[in-house]
């Protein structure tokens, strides 16, 4: 079971044509005119309409030779920036959409919960859409009905089920989706970023669900840009880059490549492109090291400082800094400030923070600093600087604790009675 395939993919690939400005007649006179004076000039562009094969530069390549495959009870991550390829990769495994090129092959019945109300007639109140979708997936009456209340209490709008859907906010139609495609019987699931628009709680039961669907054998191919999400419940994910398929395996250096193929080496303070504020006092210089001045990479356990200097703060000023570090895929884990020690001095131009042993266990961080003078947002710079941090030593006795455990390497005791 284990080893049987769910999906296979096989060079796919997926084209558009990028339509281009045509000038017209501006009558219809005109236009029909123009037409039968030049039958085979509008035969050939007709024709080329469904030509992909030429590499014309209005060949936009959405998707280009992209493989892999997915066992039963996998749930496969699919990550990348926007435009990757990642929603037409699910389109097309949807059968919402032909590929120009390539093989899918899908061993199961398909269940997909792509835009907000796809699948849903807007006229049928939401209990109708419960079994007409049940009856597109080949289930009799008796089948869906077994599973209907399952599905309404899970949805949490048992008051509007007899509404038709066409009254139902966005929120409304990704819990009834969600919970169609989770409760039907389906052996491999779609999902695409649509939980996004559902409440906190609602987003905690749809990654418990989607666990417990893994579990009982069927297959998930998960798109989102939540990786926390992603590295929660997928164990091996691919990334799309330009319609190109350019990692694939263990969900943690899937997410590591991603999150460095978004931020540039070249990246300085000063063109940082996410940097906000009114610029009154800016971040001039900021370093990074241990205890002994060295530079990055840092170790678990040994000392960080950041030294930070200031531009232009005026001799009225009292800046607040703020350091934040968070991991990989987001999560806030360190925020240092000098709200919480002490005020600045007036006009202060540099200062030091300094952490005595680093808890970062192996791995990559990224720091934010955020500069503010009595309540004004002066300098701003979300994920400014990216650092690795090594095994090291945190305990002192040459062991470590591994990355996939925990980012955070806490000093404990342990005593025995």
């Amino acid at each position: 079971m284990k080893n049987e395939k769910a999906i296979i993919v096989q060079n796919l690939s997926k084209a558009y044509r990028i339509g281009s400005e045509q000038n017209f007649p501006p009558t219809l006179a005109g236009q029909l005119i123009d037409t039968l004076r030049s039958p085979l000039d509008n035969f050939r562009r007709i024709r080329g309409l469904s030509n992909v094969e030429s590499q014309s530069s209005d060949i936009h390549w959405a998707l280009r030779e992209v493989s892999f495959e997915v066992k039963k009870g996998e749930v496969l991550g699919i990550i990348g920036k926007n435009g990757s390829g990642k929603s037409t990769l699910l389109k097309i495994l949807s059968r919402i959409m032909p590929p120009t090129n390539g093989e899918v092959e899908l061993y199961g019945k398909t269940s997909s919960l792509l835009e907000i109300g796809t699948g849903f007639h807007p006229e049928l109140t939401g209990r109708e859409n419960i079994y007409m979708n049940g009856t597109l997936l080949g289930m009799k009456k008796r089948e869906v009905e077994r599973q209907l209340d399952e599905i309404i209490d899970f949805s949490g709008i048992t008051h509007y089920i007899d509404t038709p859907v066409k009254f139902y906010s966005s929120g409304m139609k990704v819990r009834l989706g969600f919970s169609i495609a989770a409760f039907l019987n389906t052996d491999i699931l779609f999902v695409d970023e649509v939980l996004a628009v559902g409440d906190l709680d609602f987003q905690r039961k749809c990654l418990g669900q989607m666990d417990n669907i893994a579990n009982s054998g069927k297959t998930i191919l998960f798109v989102s840009h939540d990786m926390s999400a992603v590295q929660h419940l997928c164990k091996k994910s691919i990334l799309l880059e330009n319609g190109r398929l350019i990692s694939q395996g263990n969900t943690d250096e899937a997410i590591s490549r991603y999150v460095a193929s978004s931020y540039s080496a070249e990246t300085t303070l000063e063109n940082h492109p996410n940097r906000k504020g009114t610029g009154s006092i800016k971040f001039k210089k900021i370093e990074i090291s241990n205890s002994n001045k060295e530079p990055l990479p840092l170790s678990c356990g040994e000392e960080i400082v950041i030294d930070i200097w200031l531009d232009n703060p005026l001799s009225s000023s009292k800046p607040r800094v703020d350091v934040r570090i968070d991991s990989a895929v987001g999560q806030r884990l360190i925020w240092l400030s000098t709200s919480i020690y002490g005020e600045s001095p007036l006009g202060a131009d540099r200062l030091q923070f300094k952490i005595e042993r680093n808890p970062l266990t192996e791995g990559q961080y990224y720091i934010s600093f955020h500069l503010s003078n009595f309540g004004e947002i002066c300098d701003w710079i979300p994920q400014a600087m990216r650092i690795n941090i090594s095994a090291g030593n945190p305990f002192g006795n040459g062991k470590s604790i591994p990355p996939d455990q925990s980012k955070m390497a806490i000093p404990f005791e342990i005593k025995y009675s």
